[in-house]
């Protein structure tokens, strides 16, 4: 559980690294690498279609997400990947 802080889907679809890095800098207030580890940004950085920024993330007791995606088959699910 956390609180939503920043969405970025307005991404540059130029894959030039510096704006990339300039446009997340701008929507999070942090670096791209202060945030994201991959071997390959552009590689990762095409890979998603949007970005959430979160705070205060804290423990959540209730179903895991496979837990959800398996008593909700059928239903469309969005992977978010947390940093």
């Amino acid at each position: 559980m956390g609180n939503l802080a920043a969405v970025w889907t307005d991404i540059p679809d130029d894959r030039d690294l510096a704006a990339i890095r300039e446009a997340f800098r701008q929507v999070f207030g942090h670096g791209w690498d202060e945030v994201l580890v991959s071997g390959d940004p552009l590689a990762l950085y095409a890979f998603w279609d949007g970005y959430l920024g979160l705070t205060d993330l804290r423990p959540h007791a209730g179903p895991a997400v496979a837990e959800l995606k398996q008593k909700n088959r059928g239903t469309q699910v969005f992977d978010i990947v947390l940093g």
